[in-house]
């Protein structure tokens, strides 16, 4: 038994070390010289915008290059141009004859909104024309609007409290002074 102890304690000791040979560099001591296991040091991660503070240049930049890809994959006849039938794309997974109608129309009103020479051609110009210029995200906007009302709260609760706090010093001084007071009568009064 303490053979085959000491053969798995050796066969330990030998894959640390080659285990602390591989992982050691410049910097650092490795385990073998320093007689310890080598640590390691946190990875440092690298650091995010916050996802409600996107630039809206940039977010219009995106925009405005999916529409292009969008315009392309459209334009069948390459003619620079699209036409009704090109812009009403239906999915091949619709079937029901409700719904086909339902998406047919929708998209026919969008094709005549953003046409805005009324000439039955839907030009890329005319497609980034009815790109927002803002970032419109309602999500982001509501979160800050949350944010605001619950540092409203906080502030609200922290003035309370401060009020609070101020009532029972005054109550708690006016209490010792009447205590003081009663025992300066006694006082007299002996």
């Amino acid at each position: 038994m303490p053979t085959l102890f000491r053969l798995i304690t050796s066969s330990l000791i030998a894959t640390s070390i080659m285990i602390a040979s591989v992982q050691a560099d410049d910097s650092q001591p490795s385990a073998v010289d320093s007689g310890k296991a080598a640590q390691e040091k946190p990875a440092e991660k690298k650091k995010r915008a916050p996802k409600n503070k996107v630039d809206a240049k940039k977010q219009a930049e995106r925009r405005a290059v999916q529409t292009k890809k969008r315009f392309a994959r459209l334009d069948l006849d390459q003619s620079g141009f699209l036409t009704i039938e090109e812009f009403v794309v239906l999915p091949k997974k619709l079937t029901d004859e409700a719904k086909i109608e339902k998406r047919k129309t929708a998209m026919n009103r969008q094709f005549t909104r953003r046409d805005k020479d009324q000439d039955g051609k839907l030009t890329l110009g005319e497609m980034k024309a009815d790109l927002p210029k803002k970032s419109n995200n309602k999500k982001a906007k509501n979160r800050k609007q949350a944010n605001k009302k619950e540092q409203a709260k906080k502030k609200e609760r922290a003035n309370k409290k401060e009020r609070a706090n101020k009532n029972d010093q005054a109550k708690k001084k006016a209490k010792k002074k009447q205590q003081a007071d009663e025992k300066e009568k006694a006082a007299a009064a002996n």
